[in-house]
């Protein structure tokens, strides 16, 4: 995950303040994943129901955080132009989804250990008053029926206590547990939504692709009409304008009547330096019979 912040790929293209929000939004995800995780530890710790309460409230402040900061980053990156950035923050995306995740299943767990800790120790809160009087019942003689009925009434306002206790705490785990499945709807529907984008964007690229090599077609298209353009208005003022006074013509002819004077004067030396085998023949013979 760090070598993701460092450099991610693509960066070049991406603007400056975009690339410094992108690093600031997984730095800000990485604190709160830590800062999650240390709450619930210290759910292990609760001893009060105030105290878990206070612990409920920062753990969905910080959940609800965390997730609108994973919102923005997939907005991000669905606004890369790089596809190679866009893939990787979409890969970060779901990699702190994945974290995210992963807290809330120990926030409901650990909520969960709590209020059942919490329970058993008001439960045995509860009995510990009716062992002793069980034993205090056994000796006869040690209290009269005022302090039996002083001791009943306490604890009949114990047992009232605990289950408006019990009750509340019923009541807290309810809403906890709504809350818990609304922010797996939540990121459910996050992660759909994540998952149509990456289609948009495969989409997008294979258009871009599609129109870039339209652009190119249009442009040797766009290259050969304006040649064709400068040959017809070369043709026209050669032929219509300059006419006999043409410099190209006028060019062309002289080196057509030089070239054509060259290799008439070699054909001439040539024909005339050049003699046929018979007639060698016949001046070898004259040159013996003068000879003899």
């Amino acid at each position: 995950m760090s070598s993701r912040q460092a450099s991610p790929p693509g960066e070049e293209s991406v603007p400056m303040t975009s690339s410094l929000e992108v690093s600031e939004i997984q730095e800000e995800l990485v604190r709160l994943n830590l800062r999650i995780k240390a709450a619930n530890e210290e759910f292990d710790r609760c001893a009060e129901e105030q105290h878990m309460e206070r612990l409920n409230a920062e753990v969905r402040r910080r959940l609800a955080l965390f997730r609108d900061r994973l919102g923005r980053l997939g907005e991000l990156a669905a606004g890369q132009r790089s596809r190679e950035a866009a893939d990787m923050l979409l890969r970060d995306v779901d990699s702190h989804r994945e974290q995210m995740e992963a807290c809330q299943r120990q926030f409901r767990q650990a909520n969960l250990d709590c209020i059942l800790r919490l329970q058993n120790r008001d439960r045995g809160a509860l009995l510990e008053p009716q062992e002793e009087d069980g034993v205090r019942q056994r000796k006869p003689g040690d209290l009269g029926k005022t302090s039996l009925v002083k001791e009943s009434g306490v604890v009949t306002d114990n047992l009232a206590s605990i289950s408006r206790k019990l009750a509340a705490t019923v009541e807290r785990s309810a809403l906890t547990v709504d809350e818990l499945a609304s922010s797996s709807s939540a990121v459910r529907d996050t992660q759909d939504e994540f998952k149509n984008m990456g289609a948009v964007l495969g989409q997008s690229r294979k258009l871009i692709n599609k129109y870039g090599r339209r652009e190119t077609t249009d442009k040797v298209l766009i290259l050969f009409a304006f040649a064709f353009f400068f040959a017809c208005v070369f043709y026209v003022l050669r032929k219509r304008v300059l006419g006999p006074l043409d410099p190209f013509s006028l060019a062309w002819n002289a080196v057509t009547t030089l070239t054509n004077t060259l290799v008439n004067t070699v054909m001439t030396i040539f024909v005339n330096s050049w003699t046929p085998p018979e007639e060698e023949a016949t001046v070898g013979e004259g040159e013996a019979v003068s000879a003899g």
